[in-house]
């Protein structure tokens, strides 16, 4: 089935706002309306292949107020930075050693299974703090697929978009048979919606958001100087 297809029948079974084509594949969009606020659901092109096809990330995001405009990407995992994280570590303890200054590596104090993802923030000294969840840190363990945004909405703006984001390929959408047209019955392309796991592997994306809102707002923004 298509994302547009697997998209409608999440929305059958826990409601929202759909907003999709049926003649589409891709460009399903779908509102919930939650305790603490609107959840967006899409699905986000990232590439084509010489052969044409199109690869995708799902992408669940929410809103959240913050004190000021602040930055985080939290890349999926890959070795690469793992093994530069360990040498910018190591540059950067050589140079304290030496009594030099240095900017090579800023340790987040994260837990070892985030090392090999490359962090990125506007504020280093509250991104360590937003790091300190727990339960944050535990959900992003074993889904070396999942990345992290958060931004402000426009420039200077103190609303923020906190987007999480995975691989099309952990959602069963490598079978594109357009079930649902083919004239099966409603009831028979649920069980398959079923078994191939979409609902279960979207819902774990969406406590994910609210798991990552709740980290960036637990924690007051630390001051800042004018200067800086």
């Amino acid at each position: 089935m298509t994302w547009n297809e697997y998209l409608y029948l999440f929305w059958k079974k826990h409601g929202g706002t759909l907003f999709a084509t049926e003649d589409q594949e891709w460009n399903g969009t779908l509102l919930l309306e939650k305790e603490k606020g609107t959840i967006l659901i899409h699905a986000e092109e990232t590439g084509t292949s010489r052969s044409g096809i199109s690869f995708h990330h799902i992408v669940v995001s929410t809103q959240v107020r913050l004190e000021r405009p602040y930055r985080l990407q939290i890349t999926p995992a890959n070795l690469m930075w793992n093994g530069l994280n360990q040498v910018l570590g190591g540059l950067q303890q050589g140079a304290k050693r030496l009594g030099l200054p240095s900017k090579f590596y800023y340790d987040y104090q994260t837990p070892k299974n985030l090392g090999n993802r490359r962090i990125t923030t506007s504020d280093p000294t509250f991104t360590k703090w937003v790091l300190q969840s727990e339960q944050f840190c535990s959900m992003l363990k074993g889904k070396e697929k999942w990345g992290v945004r958060v931004g402000a909405i426009g420039k200077g703006d103190r609303m923020h978009t906190v987007s999480v984001y995975d691989s099309e390929e952990n959602y069963g959408l490598d079978d594109f048979e357009p079930l649902l047209k083919h004239g099966e019955t409603l009831e028979a392309v649920m069980s398959y919606y079923e078994q191939k796991g979409f609902d279960v592997a979207l819902n774990h994306l969406i406590a994910f958001v609210k798991e990552a809102s709740a980290s960036v707002t637990a924690w007051p923004m630390p001051t800042i100087s004018p200067n800086q």
